[in-house]
This record gives C-alpha cells, sequence and structure tokens, in this order.
C-alpha cells in the first residue's frame, strides 16, 4: 500500500512538472532578451541556400549586476549570428524562433564527437561541409551558453515551439 501511494505521489508530481513547464516567451521576458536582425545576402554556414532569406541577428540580454541592494547598475551581453529561414516566412526572424533553433543546434552537438553528429544528422564522416556544419553549431552553442550563463539550463527546461 505504501509503494502505490509513493508510485502515485510520483506521478502526481511529474505531470505537474510538465504543466508548470516555462514557455521560451516567458524566458525571454524573465532573462531581458531582445532581438535585432539586418537582411544579409547569404550565410557563410550553409551551402545551397539561395532560395532562402538570411539575415544577421543579434540577442541581447540585459541582466542586474552584482552589488549590494541599492545598486540600479545593469550589464548587457550580446551574440551575433548568421540566420537563414525560407522564403515563406516574410517577417524577420522572431526570437523565440532564433533560440529554438540555436537551442536544438546546441543539445545536437554538446558532448557529442563530430563522427556521432555525422551518424546521428545523416552526414558524411568525410565530408567538409558537415564539419564546417559541425563546428558552427558548436561555435553558437557556445556563444549560447556564454549569453544566457547558468540561466542556459532553464532554456533546456522550456516547453519547446
Amino acid at each position: 500500500m505504501l509503494i502505490l501511494f509513493m508510485i502515485r505521489n510520483l506521478q502526481i508530481k511529474q505531470k505537474e512538472e510538465t504543466m508548470n513547464l516555462q514557455t521560451i516567451k516567458q524566458f525571454i521576458n524573465k532573462n531581458k532578451l531582445s532581438i535585432t536582425s539586418d537582411y544579409a545576402d547569404s550565410n557563410p554556414n550553409m551551402a545551397n541556400s539561395e532560395n532562402m532569406n538570411h539575415y544577421k541577428v543579434t540577442i541581447k540580454r540585459k541582466f542586474k549586476l552584482n552589488g549590494n541592494h541599492l545598486d540600479t547598475r545593469y550589464g548587457f551581453k550580446q551574440m551575433t549570428i548568421p540566420f537563414s529561414q525560407g522564403l515563406a516566412h516574410t517577417e524577420s526572424p522572431k526570437l523565440d524562433t532564433v533560440l529554438d533553433c540555436l537551442l536544438t543546434d546546441s543539445i545536437g552537438v554538446d558532448g557529442v564527437i563530430f563522427e556521432d553528429f555525422c551518424s546521428e544528422f545523416g552526414y558524411d564522416e568525410d565530408s567538409i561541409k558537415a564539419k564546417k556544419v559541425y563546428e558552427a553549431c558548436k561555435n553558437n552553442s557556445k556563444k549560447l551558453k556564454n549569453l544566457l550563463g547558468s540561466t542556459y539550463f532553464d532554456l533546456i527546461k522550456c516547453e519547446r515551439l
């Protein structure tokens, strides 16, 4: 009887946790993130991208500096990346979409060696293009973690788009 009670409590707790997932938009607001984007001619990380809209996207984060309780100063961090989307997307990239894409790429390369990356995503291990994609994902992952700091792990827990 005690075991059933414990299992039931665990199931309720898991259900509550999934019901209370933060959305990416809530994460953006909580962490004071903003985006600017400028049209670009191409994306240096993509081949065969003629039929796409390319942007130079900058994500900025405003954060309170750790001073005393009277300190009202803020610091800023930012990251800039090339970002592309299909021609059907006629508006500039949205921050929640860009973060979701960056997070997907970051999770895909975190702790993953190149050979496993190729196997997972269908690339040939001898491909220069595959190595370039892998390195771009690793670089963007590093930038994202630097921008977000410890809140990166909160982003991982967010409900995905």
